[in-house]
């Protein structure tokens, strides 16, 4: 029997990093509803060099409940 994956296996991709404004406008959503999101710890986010927070879609959808069938397709 195959070992079951972590929970995180969605993470190890190479799914591009998001800005909180195209996450944002990609949800047709206001860019401030995920900056709060990440605030509370809602969102995971990751941060470079700068200060700029970045975000997964995938992340997002997940917590949202969506999937890639409801969304129109996979991207």
């Amino acid at each position: 029997m195959p070992a079951p994956l972590p929970l995180n296996s969605h993470l190890h991709t190479t799914e591009p990093l998001l800005t909180f404004r195209q996450a944002a406008a990609r949800l047709g959503i206001p860019y401030w509803k995920i900056q709060r999101a990440a605030q509370i710890g809602l969102v995971p986010t990751t941060t470079f060099l700068n200060s700029r927070r970045y975000v997964r879609f995938s992340e997002i959808e997940l917590i949202l409940g969506r999937s890639p069938a409801q969304r129109g397709g996979a991207s």
